[in-house]
C-alpha cells in the first residue's frame, strides 16, 4: 500500500479566511481503492477504541 502524503492545516473557527480552499491531490484520490477506504475506516474505529480504553483506564 502506498503511503499518502498528509498536509496539516490549522483553522481558527472564528475567522472564515482560514478554512482550506479546494486543494486535493486528484491523483491519490482516483489512486485510492476502495480496500484502501475502509482499511483506513478500520484503522480510526480502532484508534477511537482504544482512546476510549484509556481514558477509562485513567479515571480510575
Amino acid at each position: 500500500m502506498k503511503k499518502i502524503k498528509l498536509i496539516r492545516v490549522r483553522v481558527d473557527l472564528a475567522n472564515p479566511n482560514t478554512f482550506p480552499k479546494g486543494f486535493i491531490n486528484k491523483d491519490a484520490l482516483d489512486a485510492t481503492t476502495d480496500a484502501e477506504v475502509e482499511l483506513r475506516k478500520k484503522e480510526d474505529d480502532d484508534q477511537v477504541k482504544l482512546d476510549a480504553l484509556n481514558k477509562n483506564t485513567q479515571q480510575s
